[in-house]
């Protein structure tokens, strides 16, 4: 039944008041009037329990894998200090979430991921802050959010491994949202703690992640996608600079104070896709396509500000390239620096790691200024001492050749002093990029790299002391989901000698596969899950409650592997089906190989199903049927008892005659995938040609054929009580059948942005899952031909789809790498609701698309003229702004709904305290709040619905607001700071939204000439700042005396002098004890 109608007789309609008038309808029976109130269906929801099976995903070639130091400070993502003092771990992107991983043991400390995040999309950009604290996370959507890391210092394991096991985490700090593209690159500042994000649009935005909310945002900074960002203090005034480098080949220089563009740097070929600032930040490194690194010297402002510029005002100073080895692009590349202080001295060592598009990593040695400028001073020396052998040595002598040598060498700076614009004829009086970097290693690597990341660097004598570096340890974020942790000899080698001496450390690799995962399995006790990738690994994982996600065992396959299936009431086998035609059986608990037959197919097996009846005979045999690309579908008997026989070692005669061919169906085309009905006596096979044939399974005659198709069809399934067919194609449609007759009882057109590769039905109903190459994981009620909900988690093509016995567990694998796996719960779900989600989320895309709707720039109705929002078009002849700073929010669909509420909330105010005024004029006692605004006072109203609005949000919802509502608000505001009351525990609140609304509409404010307004809200802003100066100062105060008298109590520092005085009392007790009890033996 779809619905229950209750039938109510008029003289009882009054006992169903409170049903909604949308769901009665009237019906007359037998004269009788009466009401028909309809039962809404309710399914149970299906939620996500468990990710797991990716380590670190390169969907992105911005994301970085970052090193996270606890305990100790941190600069620029990258650990300090001594290694073997703290727990070092690396933060991965793992598709739509973050994997904290603990680099001594190798193992998942925790997953930071919620439901928001899938909706966010993958992790495309991650940045750890100064503190070690917080990691910020960039995603495609452009939001960006902030986990907290304090789940490190937590002793309670239960939490921990809860969350490694593929649960989602806490939710993040704060969610930071005003990109209109995702994230391409993030970076923190070391002093102040600001966060810069920069997209792919081109846009910069500077965030103020106490007050949770963008600073300003660099409007068309790039117009290309952002690569790299970095902050570099400017000298004495501390003027902080963001260096941003991108993929229209241009790097620039802001000013964070002014917002402005203060340079633009323009020398690459193409994109620059990475840049370092080294030796302490008095050198800047960028890399492009090609094989040159451009090095920079930094220049430093004065307390003048323009004074240590260079002649030409540049901040950045080009001083040469330096030519890699790899002609490849620069992929990544990171600096690992230390600073030892030896009394008066100090020695700084510094490596560079240099990732190219060719696998090869190349490291270089870094000088300071002092060194480099002594290196200079060699360079120089040696000049004037080839200079004076030349004039002396003969032509044709040992000697002049070798000058002529030191000539070649000579040119190749010289060069790079032209390409600098320094050179002068005596070329020795600059430093060059020579003197900063020195080329010591090239290695090549056997998987591409996406990333990569110093976690240490050692000098001789095993000291970081000593200022000579010996080697250098990395880790490697690979392309094909894995991790790995290399030691690198940092000793000069000749051209020839590039691949030596590299030692690995340890690997990541085993908890996922390194190729998409094509295939899955479950157990008929829904305890273990199988899945088989195109990297011929088959992988065994567990899914009980307590070890949900771990990877029990690592098989390698024949091949491709294209399906896999547990044998039937069997969990210790399972049987694989490759691209290359073979079938292979391979035992669970040790990986090795039962049986294989290289040949079963000539071509790819597409498909292999297990005949339900046929399935147990004699001796504990089963049949599996396979449908490959040779256009035939073949019969096997696989004798299981046998097989667990040899698997135990018995002394059976190897492996022949376990899986047997028993017949062989020759059919027109090739067999995409093949099913049988619940009762055996059906077979069904669809083929190239879009049609699905299907035949008696016992004699193989023709039964029916299922036409409908535009593409052939990619999966079926069928019912467990064999009426319903469910087929999903390639033209992103799913019909339905009736199984009887072959008829189509209906066609969901558009189920689908893209082909839809799987189906499968839950056993014991109509309800179906459908995946497809969206990504998308879909639930569907086939009676009533309606999508029930979207399980969007996937982010890549969805391969393959797996349910248990009894419908409760849902697995699912893609090309992401990712393995999900959800349950059903107890919560019930309406079509209707998950209609308005589904709607929303279309509104909440059309914000940003269509401008009547996303504008924030608007004229019209009275809104504020935002002008510092529109990127005008430039006349022709000039030159369009760059990097214009503007306000950096953007609509979204909690702003609006902010929005409209506090437009209802001003408007319910205004009706309210004219009633109360009225009322007041003739009996001042006569006046009740009104129940529409819960009994609250008019200003109370506003201000609590103020307080509903998220800190994120605020700006945005003001900015939807018209001058009317915006001037009675700020009358509120003056209110609400003329209360002591409210002024002390909301103060914060109103100044800040006073400041954006008289920002936002300051034209209007003037122009209507309310300069009284201005001034009282002027008076009371100041006032209310300073009282919470006051109050924050005090508290602040009150701190420190509380932290000083906690560590004046603190018994830390006595600690072991405690305990062993305490030992020494236990003792004396003992001896005094063994005296006694010797004393009374002795009596």
């Amino acid at each position: 039944m779809n619905h229950l109608m209750i039938l109510i007789e008029e003289k009882e309609r009054s006992a169903w008041t409170a049903a909604r008038p949308s769901d009665t309808e009237t019906a007359t029976f037998s004269g009788h009037q009466a009401w028909c109130i309809v039962m809404v269906k309710a399914y149970l929801r299906y939620e996500l329990v468990s990710t797991f099976g990716v380590v670190a995903s390169a969907g992105s070639l911005i994301g970085r894998a970052a090193v996270v130091g606890h305990h100790h400070a941190l600069e620029s993502g990258k650990a300090k200090g001594n290694t073997s003092a703290r727990r070092q771990c690396v933060v991965t992107p793992a598709v739509d979430a973050l994997l904290v991983w603990d680099i001594k043991t190798t193992s998942l400390i925790v997953r930071l991921a919620n439901e928001a995040t899938a909706r966010a999309g993958s992790v495309t950009a991650i940045a750890v802050a100064p503190s070690g604290r917080d990691v910020a996370a960039g995603y495609a959507d452009g939001s960006i959010r902030i986990w907290p890391l304090d789940v490190l210092e937590s002793e309670s394991r239960a939490d921990m491994h809860t969350s490694a096991l593929g649960m989602d985490s806490a939710p993040p700090r704060m969610t930071l949202n005003a990109h209109y593209a995702g994230i391409s690159a993030l970076a923190w500042d070391q002093a102040s703690g600001v966060l810069a994000s920069g997209a792919n649009d081109g846009d910069i935005i500077v965030w103020d992640v106490v007050a949770e909310c963008g600073m300003f945002r660099l409007r068309a900074a790039h117009s290309d996608a952002v690569t790299a960002l970095s902050f570099c203090n400017s000298g004495s005034e501390g003027q902080n600079l963001l260096i941003s480098s991108s993929k229209d080949g241009v790097m620039r220089v802001f000013d964070t104070r002014s917002q402005f563009c203060v340079q633009t740097i323009v020398g690459h070929r193409g994109e620059i896709w990475a840049h370092c600032i080294v030796a302490n930040g008095a050198f800047l490194v960028s890399g492009s396509i090609n094989s040159e690194l451009r090095v920079y010297k930094m220049e430093r402002r004065d307390t003048n500000g323009l004074d240590g510029l260079s002649a030409q005002g540049e901040l950045l100073k080009f001083i040469g390239l330096v030519r890699r080895r790899s002609s490849a692009r620069v992929v990544d590349m990171d600096v690992m620096e230390r600073t030892h202080a030896s009394g008066n001295d100090a020695s700084y060592v510094g490596t560079l790691v240099v990732v190219g598009g060719d696998r090869s990593v190349e490291c270089f040695s870094i000088r300071d200024v002092l060194a480099a400028e002594a290196h200079r001073k060699r360079r120089a020396r040696r000049a004037k001492e080839r200079a004076k052998r030349k004039l002396t040595e003969k032509p044709g002598s040992s000697a002049s050749k070798r000058l002529l040598l030191d000539e070649e060498v000579d040119e190749e700076e010289k060069g790079d002093k032209m390409v600098a614009g320094t050179y002068t004829p005596d070329d020795t009086e600059n430093t060059i990029a020579i003197d900063v970097l020195a080329a010591i290693r090239l290695v090549r690597l056997k998987s591409r790299v996406h990333a990569i990341s110093v976690l240490d660097i050692r000098s001789s004598r095993g000291s970081s002391s000593s200022p000579g570096l010996t080697s250098s340890r990395l880790l490697i974020h690979c392309h094909s989901n894995g991790l790995e942790i290399i030691d690198l000899p940092l000793v000069p080698l000749a051209e020839t000698g590039l691949f030596e001496n590299m030692e690995k450390r340890g690997s990541f690799d085993s908890m996922g596969h390194r190729g998409d995962v094509r295939a899955l399995a479950m157990s008929h006790d829904e305890s273990f899950l199988v899945t088989a990738s195109a990297a011929k690994t088959l992988k065994v994982w567990s899914l009980s409650e307590l070890s949900r996600g771990q990877c029990l065992r690592s098989m390698t396959t024949d091949g491709h592997a294209l399906g896999c299936l547990f044998v039937p009431d069997r969990r210790s086998l399972v049987i694989v089906a490759t691209k290359e035609g073979a079938l292979q059986v391979l035992r669970t608990g040790s990986g090795e190989s039962v049986c294989s037959i290289p040949q079963a197919h000539t071509g790819a097996i597409w498909s292999i199903v297990w005949h339900p009846k046929q399935a147990q005979h004699l001796s504990g045999s089963y049949t599996l049927i396979s449908g490959g690309a040779d256009k035939k579908i073949r019969f096997w008997r696989f004798h299981a008892d046998r097989a667990e026989k040899h698997v135990a070692g018995d002394d059976d005669e190897s492996s022949k005659g376990l899986l047997e061919l028993e017949r062989t169906a020759e059919l027109t085309d090739e067999v995409l995938c093949v099913r049988c009905s619940p009762d055996g006596k059906m077979l069904l096979a669809s083929l190239l040609d879009s049609t699905v044939r299907a035949f008696y399974a016992d004699t193989l005659a023709p039964f029916v054929s299922f036409y409908g198709h535009k593409l052939p069809v990619l999966s079926m399934d069928i019912s467990s009580d064999g009426e319903m067919l469910v087929t999903g194609s390639a033209d992103k449609t799913i019909k339905i059948w009736g199984m009887h007759f072959g008829d189509l009882r209906k066609s969901l057109a558009r189920a689908h942005d893209d082909s839809v590769l799987n189906v499968r039905l839950q056993a014991g109903t109509h309800y179906f899952f459908s995946g497809s190459r969206d990504g998308r994981l879909k639930y569907w009620d086939g009676d009533r031909f309606e999508l029930i909900c979207d399980l969007t988690r996937h982010h890549g093509e969805c391969w393959a789809i797996s349910t248990s016995a009894d419908g409760e567990v849902v697995a699912s694998v893609s090309s992401d790498r990712a393995i999900r796996v959800w349950r059903r719960s107890d919560e019930q779900m309406f079509l209707e609701d998950e209609r308005e989600q589904r709607l929303d989320e279309m509104f909440e895309r059309d914000l940003l698309t269509d401008p009547a709707l996303g504008a924030l720039d608007d004229d019209d109705n009275g809104r504020a003229n935002r002008h510092s929002l529109i990127m005008y078009e430039p006349d022709a002849g000039t030159q369009q702004a760059v990097g214009q700073s503007s306000v950096a929010v953007k609509r979204t669909l909690e702003s609006v709904r902010g929005s409209e509420a506090l437009m209802e909330a001003l408007e319910l105010a205004a009706k309210e305290q004219e009633r109360k005024e009225e009322e007041q004029g003739v009996n001042p006692s006569m006046y009740k709040p009104s129940m529409l605004l819960l009994g609250l006072q008019p200003d109370q109203y506003v201000l609590r619905s103020l307080r509903r609005i998220k800190v994120a949000e605020v700006e945005s919802a003001l900015m939807l607001l018209s001058y009317s509502q915006a001037r009675s608000l700020l009358e509120y505001c003056v209110g609400f700071l003329r209360d002591p009351a409210t002024a002390i525990l909301h103060g914060e609140m109103v100044v800040r939204m006073a400041i954006i609304l008289v920002r936002n509409y300051q034209n209007q404010i003037i122009a209507s000439g309310e300069r009284e307004l201005l001034q009282q809200l002027a008076f009371l802003v100041r006032k209310c700042t300073n009282e919470l100066k006051q109050l924050l100062g005090c508290n602040m105060a009150a701190l420190d005396v509380w932290g000083q008298d906690l560590a004046e109590r603190d018994q830390a520092p006595f600690r072991e002098a405690i305990k062993r005085v305490n030992v020494e009392h236990r003792l004396a007790i003992k001896k005094k004890s063994k005296k006694r009890r010797i004393g009374s033996k002795g009596i």
